[in-house]
């Protein structure tokens, strides 16, 4: 091996090494709970706090995409109205604005792996286009700007 080729070889360890950090210290996956007593979030409806494990997504024709991995992708929401999130592929992460029951996702980040059977394109994508919120019996549901598409959530234990 070249000398350059050593560099360029003890480099890619070090930025693989970076990114396999930050993507299993940005989200730990809770473990999912069996019987969530919801009352003060479905009561309030705030997200603060809270953490979802992505279901599915239905759309207005009735059918329904589900995630390969549905354990892999959980979305976390804290005070400060940041998200965070794991997905099948990479942790990502942004901002959230909430007025009532609207919500919209802003801001994204993260790290950037590649992947070629990852769900994560089209779960980053039905993010984008959340326009309002609602939970229910430790359900939360995403619904479009357009109500074409509804991802649903299950609460998960932090």
């Amino acid at each position: 091996m070249t000398k350059k080729q050593i560099i360029l070889y003890v480099l890619a360890v070090v930025v693989i090494s970076v990114i396999a950090y930050f993507y299993t210290s940005v989200v730990e996956a809770p473990k999912v709970q069996d019987r969530v007593d919801s009352k003060d979030i479905a009561e309030t409806n705030n997200l603060a706090g809270t953490s979802w494990r992505w279901l599915s997504t239905t759309q207005l024709d009735g059918s329904e995409f589900k995630p390969s991995e549905t354990e892999s992708f959980i979305i976390a929401f804290d005070d400060k109205l940041k998200f965070s999130s794991k997905t099948d592929c990479n942790a990502i992460g942004g901002s959230y604005l909430m007025n009532g029951s609207r919500l919209s996702f802003d801001n994204f980040y993260g790290s950037k792996m590649y992947c070629p059977d990852s769900d994560e394109t089209i779960y980053r994508e039905h993010l984008r286009q959340a326009g309002s919120y609602k939970i229910d019996s430790a359900v939360l549901q995403l619904y479009s700007l357009d109500s074409i598409l509804v991802m649903n959530f299950a609460l998960v234990q932090n």
